[in-house]
C-alpha cells in the first residue's frame, strides 16, 4: 500500500515516515503519547490530543492552522512556526519582529534602544487591535554585583510605582514580567516624539516660546501630582529625552527608573543618579533631593528648549534666556532663571508656584477697554467685518514692532557712523598719502568677525589688523590713534547692526546708509570752505570706493536663509538670536 505526500502529492510506501521526493514528514508524532498519525490528522488517533496548534491573529483574533503564514480572515502576518531565539539569548533591543513574549505579546518593531534597555512596539494576542509599548531591561552588561542589583531594583520600582499612578500625563502600566535575565514592563504605546527628537528635528532649537510654555504647564501639573503623593515622589531625571509629546500636543512623562520616595529628615540620598546638565548639585551628594530638585530640572529643560543651548555642555551654568533668545517673554525668562538657582532656597519652592508664575507672565498683558454707555447691537452684516478686523490686527502689530526694530537698529548704526567719521577726520592729513588699513580691501575682515561673533570681537580684530602692519614696519602712522579708532569701528558697526536689526531688509538699507553717512560726514569735516558737493564727489571717487565694498560684501551675510547654518555654531548668533 502507498500513501500520498500532503506536500507534493508524491506516492510513498505506507510505512515511510518521510517523503522520498520532498523529504517532508508523512506522519505526525503525538506530543502526548508518541503515537504516529497521518500528516493531516488534527487529533491523535490513540489519545485524542491535538496535533495541529492553532495561531491567533494579533490583528483580528481569528484562529488559524499552525502552518499558516497569513491570517485567513484579515491577511495579517502570523507568528512564524520556525524555532526562534529566546529573549535571554539575544542582546538588548535585538528581539526580531514576530517574537512572542510572555505567551501574549508579539513584537512589531524596536522603537528605541539604549545601553541597558530598549522599547518595543508590540501587539496583544488577547485584545485584538491593541498596541503596547514594552520596555526591556537587561543587566548582562553590568559586571558589578551591587550595580546589577541596583539596576534590577530600579526597574522593579518603576513598575510598581507606575502601576499605582493615574494621571493623563503619565503612561499606564498594565503588566510586568521576567524572561531569562531580562525584565519587561508593559505600558500604553504613545504616538509621538520626545522633546529631544523635536529639538534635533528643528536643528537644535530654539523652539517657539508659546509652545514650550504649554508643555511646561502640563509638566508642572504632572509633577504636582507626583509631589502630592503620600509620601511624595521625586522624579529626579526630567530632561527632553524623557518627555513625549503626542500629535495632539499632550505631554507624557516617561522613564521612572531613578525616581525616589522623599524621606523627611534624611540629609542625603543613598545613590546619586541623574543626567549631567539637568540634575542639580544636591543630586550629586550635596544633599537630599526634594521637589525643588525637580523644579531645577524643569528649569534646565525649559532653558534648553527656549534657547537651544544644551546644558550638558556646561553644567550648572546657564546664560540668561533673553540674551540667547529675545523672542521669549521677559516674565517667562525670569521664571526659568529663578528655577535654576544653585541654592534650593532661592528657587521656586514648588512646581505650583512655578506654574503660577509661568501662566501669569506668559499671558498677554492688555488693558481692558472702557465699557460704552450703551452697547450697540451687532447686525449680521457687521459680523464678517469684525472677523476680518480680528485677523488683520496681528499683522498690524507685527509691522509696528518691525518698524520699531528698524529705527532702533538705525539709531545705533548712525551713532557708529559718526564715530567712523570722527576717526577719518582725525586722519584727514594722511588720508590720501597712505594706504591705511581702514581703507584697504582687507577692511571687511573685522566686519565679518563682528557679524559672526559680536561687535567687541570685531573691533578687536580691526585693531589688530591696524597694529600688525605698523609693528612689521617698525613705526606707527601719523595720527595712529585716529586710524586705530576707525579700524575698531569697522568691526563694531556691523556687529551692532546684526544685534539690533531683526529683518534683512532693514539691515541692507542701514548698511548702504552707513556708507553714505560715513562718506558724507568725512567730506563735510575735511574742509568746510570748499563746496560740499565737490568734496563729496571727490571723496566718493577715491575713499568711497574702498569704504562701500566692505559694507556691500556683508549684505548677503545678513540674509537669514544664508546665515542659518552658521548661526547655530557662532557664539554671537546663539547669544542674540
Amino acid at each position: 500500500m502507498t500513501q500520498s505526500c500532503p506536500h507534493c502529492n508524491a506516492q510513498n510506501r505506507d510505512t515511510a515516515q518521510f517523503c522520498a521526493q520532498c523529504a517532508q514528514p508523512l506522519r505526525q508524532i503525538c506530543p502526548q503519547c508518541g503515537a504516529l498519525n497521518p500528516a493531516r490528522s488534527r487529533f491523535c488517533n490513540k489519545c485524542g490530543a491535538p496535533l495541529i496548534k492553532e495561531l491567533r491573529c494579533p490583528q483580528c483574533g481569528r484562529l488559524n492552522p499552525d502552518d499558516s503564514h497569513f491570517c485567513n480572515g484579515c491577511g495579517a502576518v502570523l507568528l512564524s512556526t520556525k524555532p526562534q531565539p529566546s529573549p535571554a539569548a539575544t542582546g538588548t533591543g535585538m528581539l526580531p519582529p514576530q517574537t512572542m513574549l510572555s505567551g501574549r505579546y508579539i513584537i512589531t518593531r524596536c522603537v528605541g534602544r539604549g545601553g541597558m534597555g530598549a522599547v518595543y512596539q508590540a501587539a496583544d494576542t488577547r485584545i485584538p487591535g491593541k498596541t503596547w509599548a514594552i520596555k526591556e531591561m537587561s543587566d548582562a552588561a553590568i559586571t558589578d554585583p551591587l550595580e546589577k542589583q541596583q539596576a534590577r531594583a530600579n526597574f522593579r520600582q518603576e513598575a510598581l510605582m507606575l502601576a499605582r499612578l493615574d494621571h493623563p500625563n503619565l503612561p499606564t502600566v498594565t503588566d510586568h514580567f521576567t524572561e531569562g535575565s531580562k525584565q519587561y514592563l508593559v505600558m500604553d504605546f504613545i504616538e509621538g516624539e520626545t522633546l529631544i527628537e523635536r529639538l534635533n528635528r528643528e536643528g537644535g532649537g530654539p523652539l517657539p516660546a508659546d509652545e514650550v510654555v504649554s508643555w511646561a504647564e502640563q509638566l508642572c501639573r504632572v509633577l504636582e501630582y507626583l509631589h502630592g503623593q503620600s509620601p511624595p515622589l521625586i522624579f529626579r531625571d526630567l530632561k527632553p529625552g524623557n518627555v513625549m509629546v503626542t500629535p495632539g500636543g499632550t505631554v507624557k512623562l516617561i522613564d521612572f527608573g531613578i525616581a525616589r520616595i522623599f524621606k523627611p529628615g534624611k540629609a542625603t540620598d543613598t545613590a546619586y543618579f541623574g543626567t549631567a546638565g539637568y540634575a542639580p548639585k544636591e543630586q550629586y551628594g550635596k544633599g537630599q533631593t526634594d521637589a525643588r530638585s525637580d523644579v531645577y530640572a524643569l528649569g534646565a529643560t525649559l532653558h534648553h528648549l527656549l534657547t537651544g543651548a544644551d546644558p550638558a555642555d556646561n553644567p550648572f551654568y546657564f546664560e540668561d534666556v533673553r540674551r540667547l533668545n529675545k523672542q521669549v517673554p521677559a516674565g517667562v525668562a525670569n521664571c526659568v532663571m529663578k528655577a535654576l538657582a544653585d541654592d534650593p532656597s532661592d528657587r521656586w519652592q514648588s512646581v505650583t508656584e512655578m506654574r503660577a508664575a509661568l501662566t501669569k507672565d506668559s499671558a498677554p498683558k492688555s488693558k481692558p477697554a472702557p465699557r460704552p454707555r450703551s452697547q450697540p447691537r451687532i447686525t449680521p452684516a457687521a459680523q464678517p467685518a469684525m472677523a476680518a478686523a480680528s485677523v488683520v490686527a496681528p499683522s498690524v502689530a507685527a509691522s509696528v514692532a518691525l518698524r520699531l526694530d528698524f529705527w532702533r537698529g538705525l539709531g545705533l548704526i548712525l551713532l557708529g557712523s559718526a564715530l567712523q567719521g570722527v576717526g577719518l577726520w582725525l586722519n584727514s592729513a594722511i588720508l590720501r598719502d597712505y594706504a591705511s588699513f581702514p581703507l584697504s580691501p582687507l577692511a571687511f575682515i573685522p566686519s565679518l568677525f563682528g557679524v559672526l561673533f559680536g561687535p567687541w570681537i570685531g573691533a578687536s580684530v580691526g585693531l589688530l589688523g591696524f597694529l600688525a602692519p605698523s609693528a612689521l614696519a617698525g613705526q606707527l602712522w601719523p595720527d595712529w590713534w585716529g586710524l586705530a579708532l576707525c579700524s575698531c569701528a569697522l568691526g563694531l558697526i556691523p556687529g551692532l547692526m546684526v544685534k539690533e536689526a531683526r529683518n534683512w531688509k532693514a539691515v541692507i538699507g542701514a548698511g548702504i546708509l552707513t556708507s553714505v553717512v560715513w562718506a558724507l560726514s568725512v567730506a563735510t569735516i575735511i574742509s568746510a570752505t570748499n563746496g560740499l558737493w565737490d568734496i563729496f564727489w571727490g571723496f566718493a571717487q577715491n575713499e568711497l570706493i574702498a569704504v562701500l565694498p566692505p559694507n556691500l560684501l556683508l549684505l548677503p551675510l545678513f540674509a537669514r536663509w544664508l546665515i542659518g547654518p552658521v548661526r547655530r555654531r557662532g557664539l554671537y548668533w546663539r547669544e542674540f538670536h
